[in-house]
């Protein structure tokens, strides 16, 4: 073969070569495209049932402002020095029951109490670890807050706490009677400790007229607590029915 005629060959063979590999490169950006378009509906697929799963920076969505917490500061702080004392020496031994339970039991206690306060356990681990709390105190925090007319958070009754107002003082200030707090937190205490089963229904707090709507909540339990003289205080009697 001469040198005039082996030129023509090679540049078809080059072409055909060429070819070959533009088709085989396409296949692989097919392939790419595909596996990049199922990774993206896998992403999506995945983010839908995670949007609804309870976390402490989500399950809270209420909020109170600034003056709501300033007027729970006011009227904690009125509360007598002496009930006081007595509902925190009540209130901090309920809590010790529950962090002694969890020393050996955390899986448990904390699976009871996200199933009363209608969380996931997951959720609420993560709580208590961000807001560097025992469980008795999550369990106090969560009691008061699902109880409350007021719009507080439980990161918002934690931080209460942590500016140095008691359990009583914060139960006081969002409108609770003491005695009626007391009994439902000890109620409560039950559940993380297995006596009393987890039932999504969290004791009620009954005691002062700023609790009116909680007493009321649907599926609210009964805490059998002693209700406090200053229930329906300022309120209007109701009026008799008219006689036929």
């Amino acid at each position: 073969m001469t040198r005039t005629s082996f030129l023509p060959v090679c540049t078809l063979a080059c072409l055909v070569l060429a070819g070959f590999a533009h088709a085989g490169s396409g296949t692989v950006n097919s392939q790419a495209n595909q596996q990049t378009g199922a990774a993206a509906k896998t992403g999506e697929a995945a983010a839908v049932p995670m949007a609804g799963v309870p976390t402490p920076a989500n399950a809270e969505v209420r909020s109170a402002t600034e003056e709501e917490l300033q007027a729970i500061r006011q009227r904690g702080a009125a509360v007598k020095a002496k009930a006081s004392a007595a509902a925190d020496a009540k209130l901090n031994a309920a809590s010790l029951d529950v962090e002694k339970e969890a020393t050996t039991k955390e899986v448990d206690v904390s699976t009871r109490l996200a199933s009363e306060f209608g969380v996931t356990k997951e959720s609420l681990v993560a709580e208590k670890q961000s807001l560097s709390v025992s469980w008795g105190e999550v369990l106090i925090a969560h009691t008061l807050q699902a109880n409350s007319v007021v719009p507080v958070t439980v990161p918002q009754v934690v931080a209460l706490r942590g500016e140095g107002l008691g359990w009583a003082q914060i139960a006081a200030g969002l409108g609770f009677g003491l005695p009626s707090a007391v009994a439902a937190v000890q109620s409560e205490v039950k559940v993380a400790l297995g006596s009393t089963p987890a039932d999504g229904k969290v004791a009620v707090i009954r005691g002062s007229k700023l609790d009116v709507s909680a007493n009321t909540k649907p599926g609210a339990k009964s805490a059998k607590a002693p209700v406090s003289a200053s229930v329906g205080a300022g309120l209007t009697p109701p009026v008799p029915a008219a006689k036929p």
